[in-house]
């Protein structure tokens, strides 16, 4: 099973609702809305399906399927900028 680990080369902060990352190594800044905070969060040590499981608690009247596809998806974008280790 795949768990999600935040790179310890990304440093962040809670300002104001939103989460805001900085990849240390390439010095990049990115800033994540309510809900990729919410994700953030819950990116340490579950697996996807663990993440999806509380989001869908947090949401309950979003159709599962359409939150699983936007949960896939901000995945691999944190994937892609290097805000994860793979795995």
């Amino acid at each position: 099973m795949t768990r999600l680990s935040r790179n310890p080369d990304v440093i962040w902060d809670r300002v104001d609702g939103s989460v805001l990352l900085c990849h240390t190594r390439t010095g990049e800044f990115f800033r994540l809305n309510e809900t990729g905070a919410q994700i953030w969060d819950l990116c340490e040590g579950g697996s996807p399906d663990d993440l999806l499981e509380r989001l869908a608690r947090s949401y309950p009247d979003e159709p599962r399927d359409r939150l699983a596809a936007a949960t896939t998806h901000y995945l691999a974008e944190l994937r892609e900028n290097h805000l994860l280790m793979r795995g």
